[in-house]
């Protein structure tokens, strides 16, 4: 007897545990459509209203395909599946889940197939959060009741957030969190629409949603619609002394043809006049305009009400039209007009000379040293202008750097450039040798190829240490021929960025104002010699995709 309290607590929390897991209704439709994007289910039950402990413990397993030609559906297969024991759930259904699924329940040795559920898949229609073949209709006589409430059994616990949102005024994740879920009014003429219920759920870090739109329309044929005037009831109108303005009353709804609208002052014809429209039909609703011309507004208009009166059978209404003196502007027009005009010419100006001398930085600069005749290399104890490093063995580079980039440094630029292959003895100390003359040159000019990437450089080394941990030289980096992805840059010669790599362009780079022979002097010490300013042609030309090189610290030496 003492353990019957214990088996009651136990049973009742289980009908807790039971009644807190929302219950999804058994999909028992045929053909079924949703929306692309959205969440979705299909429930696989059998038709018992009170299952068995054995039923309980079924396996169920799902397919998609004709029953003869099925592939059996899994999560690993597709990630946007997920099965939870006997539903099956879309997070979220694609247009290529359109198809046929049925569901088999095992239990023991018995295995139950089900009939089978046509998927079509739909898209919104465009600007739209529905399709308009996919809607609930919801017809409404006015003064009824209109009552739409998000609620789903399924969705009612799984859901974060619910909203009801109105010809998808404000259809966006981020405001849809504030919208009632909930609409119950009487209604009237103006409630007709659409109306759209959202769900909204987490999944695996993302957020999902259902929706279910109902088209409401309002039936008033049997409905006695008082006439109404639109508008505010009170309207203030901005005006100008002495000019001409003109006051519009229109007023719709219900039978208008024993509705009587006048004016309070009654208009005299002389500077007040009355213009009575004729009954307009627009979107099944019929629309009276009464208008007031005031010919010239007078001071005295300021203090008066101009009423406009809606007398009808059922119904009086008042709009009362106000006039407000217009404030003149502080600045008169031409004065703001020329001042706008000279605001923006100046700005244009100072854009185009900004991104001139952007784009002409360099050239600026050389053109600045040309003329200050400056030389920074006579007083600091080296020997050479640039230390030069590159694959002496092959035949490629040894051209390039003994019959160009030597020749044009030292014989047009006046650069002292030392090489190894010419300049260094054979035999003896040679690591002692590269040492000392590289301690001797103001600059480090590395020429990038893939063989030079690919194999060890003592004068590599050696000159990032001085560059980056002694401060002592700057290093040029410059690209003969294009290297492949995987030739990367080791990570020291990375450390030298902001410096950019100096692409050689064949031909191109070839004349001694080219971009290449600009970049490369603007990155070397500072030594007078012959220039040319920014020719802009020339500079679109032999760009590319070479940018400017950042200047060092010793350039502005000058």
């Amino acid at each position: 007897m003492a353990a019957m309290p214990w088996r009651m607590l136990i049973s009742f929390l289980f009908m807790l545990m039971h009644k807190a897991t929302p219950e999804a209704l058994c999909t028992s439709r045929e053909s079924i459509t949703v929306l692309e994007g959205e969440h979705f289910y299909l429930k696989c039950c059998q038709e018992s209203s009170s299952p068995s402990p054995q039923i309980r413990r079924k396996l169920v397993k799902w397919y998609k395909g004709p029953v003869n030609d099925s592939v059996e559906l899994n999560s690993r297969s597709m990630k946007r599946l997920a099965f939870k024991e006997d539903i099956l759930e879309f997070w979220p259904v694609e247009m290529s889940d359109r198809g046929t699924y049925y569901c088999t329940i095992q239990n023991g040795d018995h295995i139950s197939k089900l009939a089978p559920w046509d998927l079509k898949v739909i898209r919104r229609d465009k600007d739209r959060c529905f399709n308009s073949t996919h809607i609930t209709s919801k017809p409404v006589e006015v003064g009824k009741a209109l009552n739409i409430d998000c609620t789903n059994d399924y969705y009612q616990e799984t859901a974060f957030n619910k909203s009801l949102i109105t010809n998808c005024s404000s259809f966006t994740e981020t405001n849809t969190a504030n919208v009632n879920a909930v609409l119950g009014k009487n209604g009237v003429v103006e409630d007709a629409g659409y109306y759209t219920c959202f769900f909204f759920f987490y999944h695996e870090g993302k957020i999902y949603n259902a929706t279910k739109t109902f088209e409401v329309t309002i039936n008033q044929a049997n409905q006695l619609v008082n006439p109404t005037i639109l508008g505010p009831q009170i309207v203030e109108v901005e005006v100008e002394l002495g000019k001409e303005e003109v006051l519009n009353c229109t007023v719709s709804g219900g039978d208008l043809s024993d509705c009587f609208i006048y004016w309070i002052p009654f208009p005299n014809n002389t500077r007040l006049e009355e213009i009575n429209l004729n009954n307009t039909y627009m979107n099944d609703k019929i629309y009276a305009s009464s208008i007031l011309r005031i010919k010239h507004v007078e001071e005295k208009d300021f203090n008066t009400d101009f009423n406009c009166t809606l007398l009808s059978a059922s119904t009086t209404q008042v709009r009362i039209f106000r006039l407000i003196k217009k404030v003149p502007a502080d600045i008169p027009k031409f004065v703001f007009t020329a001042g706008m005009i000279a605001a923006v010419s100046s700005s244009a100006v100072l854009v185009f000379i900004v991104v001139l001398c952007v784009i002409c930085r360099v050239d600026l600069v050389l053109l600045y040293r040309d003329l200050a005749g400056k030389d920074e290399t006579l007083a600091d104890g080296k020997t050479y202008d640039a230390f030069v490093s590159y694959q002496s063995d092959n035949q490629e580079e040894n051209i390039f750097v003994l019959e160009i980039l030597a020749r044009i440094l030292e014989d047009h630029f006046r650069y002292k450039l030392c090489l190894v292959d010419r300049d260094v003895a054979p035999g003896g100390a040679v690591v002692d040798g590269v040492q000392s003359l590289i301690e001797k040159s103001r600059r480090l000019i590395i020429v990038l190829s893939q063989k030079y990437m690919r194999g060890p450089k003592y004068e590599l080394s050696s000159g990032l240490h001085n560059a980056l941990v002694e401060k002592k030289i700057q290093i040029i980096l410059i690209e003969f021929l294009p290297l492949n992805e995987s030739d990367y840059l080791p990570q020291s010669l990375e450390l030298l960025k902001p410096h950019s790599i100096l692409k050689w362009k064949g031909e191109k780079s070839l004349p001694h104002n080219s971009r290449f022979w600009k970049n490369l002097r603007y990155l070397m010490p500072v030594k007078g010699s012959k220039s040319s300013f920014c020719n802009l042609s020339s500079f679109a030309s032999d760009s590319g995709s070479e940018s400017l090189p950042v200047l060092p610290k010793s350039s502005f030496s000058t």
